[in-house]
């Protein structure tokens, strides 16, 4: 597999964390308790991140940070 061309620089070690978790399979609703955070304010993180990687859905930004080496699939990295 190569190595995809997308802007990582722009994530956060909290945009990579949140990635990390749905990689690992848990829910947004998961996270959002995981982070003591609203389930509103992760979907705007998510939002934001699709955005910045110039992904067309959440999957596809998981799939993205895999493939730039950000994650694994199973949520360790």
């Amino acid at each position: 597999m190569t190595t995809a061309t997308v802007p990582t620089t722009e994530l956060s070690p909290a945009d990579v964390l949140l990635l990390r978790h749905l990689a690992g399979g848990l829910t947004q609703r998961q996270i959002a308790h995981r982070l003591d955070v609203t389930a509103q304010t992760i979907c705007v993180r998510l939002t934001r991140i699709r955005e910045q990687l110039g992904a067309a859905t959440v999957v596809h930004a998981v799939v993205l940070a895999h493939q730039a080496g950000l994650i694994d699939l199973d949520g360790r990295r």
